[in-house]
């Protein structure tokens, strides 16, 4: 299995619990995955099937342009590899329009895509989505001897707040209260973070990738804010390798509030002393 790199570290779990080897491919966190380094993994390797986040990616919030997505599709073409492109962040998006999906040039059904309404509603609702294309018939037989189906009720509560328009007012706001969010959590890391210290620049979704001096260790950094009841992901945990040792990820999906800016001003002279 080829995925980018960073990835998600949930998707590095799963491909563990199968078995399943992984193929890192560099990923930028303006412009997404890397296209020649995408031919270059699945020319060389063995790769059954590409697992990628086009839009915002977690942890990197990349976006990939609509004629990156098309080149993607046709080198996925080329070697005849489906993909499983996760969607979940699609919908929030700071700007007028929603970025297309993968699937947008999907000809002949190898594009997986999946999405939930768990970052956009809520966590514990647990009610996703898959457009499988040619693989409908695996993905369904996989459901029902996984989890059988999914609870009726949830569904229908979140059909009628599709329905009435609900959801689509309830995505403007939470996008700009996201989009504030991540300004409110960037100007204060810059603040009191050590000099150096580098963000992405998400144009959506509510995660943060933050790269600190050389001399940072996140995940010492994590043991130590954990003793003041500060939880973060170190950059280590979005790698199978020995990689992105100074850095980490930061969900910004709380309501701002003093209690975070004191655990960022916290954080920052954690990450101060090892230096």
């Amino acid at each position: 299995m080829a995925v980018e790199t960073p990835t998600y570290f949930g998707f590095l779990e799963t491909l563990q619990a199968l078995n399943l080897k992984v193929v890192e491919i560099p990923t930028g966190s303006r412009t997404g995955i890397c296209l020649d380094a995408t031919r270059d993994a699945l020319a060389n390797n063995n790769v059954k099937a590409l697992m990628v986040m086009p839009s915002y990616s977690n942890p990197l919030g990349s976006c990939m342009p609509d004629e990156n997505k098309e080149k993607l599709y046709k080198i996925l073409a080329e070697f005849d590899v489906p993909a499983i492109e996760d969607d979940i962040y699609g919908d929030l998006h700071f700007g007028e329009r929603r970025p297309k999906p993968l699937k947008a040039w999907d000809t002949d059904g190898r594009v997986l895509l999946c999405s939930s309404f768990g970052k956009t509603l809520a966590p514990s609702l647990r009610v996703g989505w898959c457009a499988p294309g040619r693989y409908l018939e695996r993905v369904r037989r996989l459901k029902f001897t996984n989890t059988l189906g999914t609870p009726v009720v949830l569904q229908k509560t979140v059909s009628d707040f599709l329905r009435n328009g609900g959801y689509d007012h309830h995505l403007r706001s939470i996008r700009r209260a996201y989009h504030s969010q991540l300004h409110l959590f960037s100007q204060t890391i810059l603040r009191h973070f050590p000099e150096g210290t580098r963000l992405s620049r998400p144009e959506g979704s509510f995660v943060l990738w933050i790269e600190m001096p050389a001399g940072v260790d996140t995940l010492r950094l994590h043991r130590d804010a954990l003793r003041h009841k500060i939880s973060i992901a170190p950059g280590a945990l979005f790698s199978v390798k020995e990689r992105y040792k100074n850095c980490l990820r930061m969900n910004c999906g709380l309501p701002w509030s003093d209690t975070i800016e004191t655990a960022l001003h916290t954080l920052g002279d954690l990450a101060k002393k090892q230096l």
